[in-house]
């Protein structure tokens, strides 16, 4: 009875909920891979056969409300393997899909399973023995930084469960530090080795790639070792089960707890009897990098201890200019926190002078106040230590900002002209840089430093105009400020030459610039246009018949 009531209900109401079927396929927030439910397939396939440009295969897919697959079709890709990546799809499944107000709905999406190539082992299999002396065991893991914020670290995990790890990069806890683990979780690891047969595994997979991270796992026993070495390695023959050991190390060893930090961070270092308030160079630079996470509790610990705020620290890049803690939170923009640094050690002229920088940096008009009411000087130079702002002034890290309100308050003050002249990069460059944020507010800038006599007619160190460095939201503005449309640079190229995006070449087009110029070394404005935009051609061949048309 229950059964038929059952059906007799769907028959009558056919999940509502999920009737709606909502059309994602152009949607860049839709983040389709943010809604898989578990690990994503691929194809292992001979790619040196496969005669396409694509590493995947692209679907067109229909998500039901419950997250199933109802239909999936290949629609680009290699066409030989589109059989077996519909069939992946349809075991795929995803989290549901929901409008603005909550509502569980059924979704038409792009997806694509990725193509890598067939996996690669050494010719003969070698197991790991079976009675292997613990204590003799251990375990290493080194992952380098790449082109972005990949952290750089380092993990060892010894057969007694004694865990060192060495944070360098990217991570939350820099420097050296120790914990320790069950020796079962060792055992249970040396299984996953076993199981994956990592000794029969190669010793590199390097892709042709560049500016990725590469991972460096190492098992030593009884006197013998064997490493594998992987850059971009699924991309180069290195089998999943070998891959995904990097996974199960971080997991047994607990690294997130120094790497991305978790609720057992400020507890791991208590247990290693961590001095959160000496002065050592190690400790001021886990104080910069707490601030720089946001972990209070970190933060709170530390400055309870007696840490002081105004010793400068290396960044979390471990490259790049030092900076001073209370620097860093005045460009987090925490208030409350930068008040609490200076009443604890109140600051130097030096300190309020770097962090009146970071404050016209972060553009709150708040911080920056705050620091001139501590000592800072408007007027004066920022520190040429790399304490200061990147640009080496602070109205240029004012105009950074593209907050009108900080660059307003800074040209209160009597500024150095001779000082802020940039001979490689002028003022009113750095207002159009990094624009199309908000460009009503980058117009304002332009008014306000027009009105102290800026000039728009500058140029950088390359003979380029605004016109060249513009973003395309900006352009309009700038064509209304009398720059000269077709100026040349130190190659002879023209501002119509340099852009990327149809919008502005059509803009450029539509003021008056020149399609028939050609640089010193020949090339055209429409050989220019057709490299950096590709759906132009026809664009700019209208534009040069129309010239050419006017001119006879």
């Amino acid at each position: 009875m229950v059964h038929h009531l059952g059906l007799l209900l769907l028959l009558l109401f056919p999940v509502c909920t999920h009737a709606q079927t909502i059309d994602l396929r152009d949607d860049l927030s839709a983040n389709v891979g943010g809604h898989y439910d578990g690990p994503a397939q691929v194809i292992h396939a001979d790619l040196e056969k496969l005669d396409h440009r694509y590493r995947f295969v692209v679907l067109d897919v229909i998500v039901s409300g419950n997250g199933r697959v109802n239909e999936a079709r290949a629609v680009d890709g290699p066409p030989e393997l589109f059989e077996e990546a519909e069939r992946i799809e349809r075991q795929r499944s995803f989290l549901p899909f929901k409008t603005k107000d909550g509502t569980i709905v059924t979704a038409r999406i792009v997806d694509a399973v990725g193509i890598l190539p067939r996996e690669l082992w050494l010719p003969q299999h070698v197991s790991i023995p079976a009675d292997i002396d613990l204590k003799t065991v251990t375990f290493a893991l080194e992952s380098t930084v790449c082109g972005g914020r990949c952290p750089g670290y380092t993990v060892t995990l010894h057969g007694d469960g004694r865990v060192e790890y060495t944070g360098v990069s990217y991570v939350l806890v820099p420097g050296t530090h120790v914990a320790h683990i069950d020796r079962k979780a060792v055992r249970d690891l040396l299984d996953e080795f076993r199981r994956a047969d990592f000794l029969s595994a190669r010793p590199r997979y390097v892709a042709d790639v560049t500016h990725a991270s590469a991972q460096t796992i190492t098992l030593r026993y009884e006197g013998k070792e064997w490493q594998v070495y992987s850059y971009f390695g699924f991309s180069a023959g290195l089998p999943e089960v070998v891959g995904s050991l990097q996974e199960k190390i971080d997991k047994a060893t607990g690294t997130e707890r120094w790497v991305a930090g978790n609720a057992e961070t400020l507890q791991s270092l208590k247990d290693e009897h961590w001095n959160f308030g000496s002065h050592s160079t190690e400790n001021l630079d886990l104080f910069n990098s707490a601030i720089e996470h946001d972990r209070s509790d970190l933060v709170e610990a530390m400055l309870a201890a007696g840490i002081p705020t105004d010793i400068k620290a290396r960044p979390v890049a471990s490259y790049g200019p030092a900076e001073y803690p209370v620097c860093i939170a005045t460009r987090k923009e925490d208030l409350l926190l930068v008040k609490r640094m200076a009443k604890l050690n109140p600051p130097s002229q030096t300190v309020a002078q770097a962090c009146m920088a970071s404050a016209a940096r972060a553009g709150s008009l708040a911080l920056l106040n705050f620091w001139i009411e501590q000592g800072g000087k408007p007027d004066r130079p920022i520190p040429e230590d790399g304490s200061g702002g990147e640009a080496g002034n602070l109205l240029a890290d004012a105009i950074t900002s593209h907050q009108p309100e900080v660059v307003a308050r800074v040209l209160e003050f009597p500024i150095d002209r001779q000082y802020l002249v940039n001979t490689e990069i002028p003022l009113l460059f750095f207002a159009a840089i990094g624009s199309g944020n908000d460009p009503e507010q980058t117009k304002k800038i332009f008014e306000l430093l027009s009105s102290h006599d800026f000039s728009t007619s500058e140029r950088n160190k390359y003979g380029e105009t605004l016109l060249f460095r513009s973003d395309d939201d900006l352009m309009p503005h700038l064509l209304t400020l009398g720059i000269p449309i077709d100026a040349r640079n130190n190659d002879g190229e023209t501002a119509l030459m340099h852009q990327y995006s149809a919008e502005a070449i059509q803009r450029l087009l539509d003021a008056g610039a020149d399609p028939t110029l050609q640089d010193k070394a020949g090339v055209s404005v429409e050989d220019h246009v057709l490299e950096n935009c590709e759906t132009c051609k026809s664009t700019i061949e209208a534009a040069i018949a129309k010239r050419k048309g006017k001119v006879q």
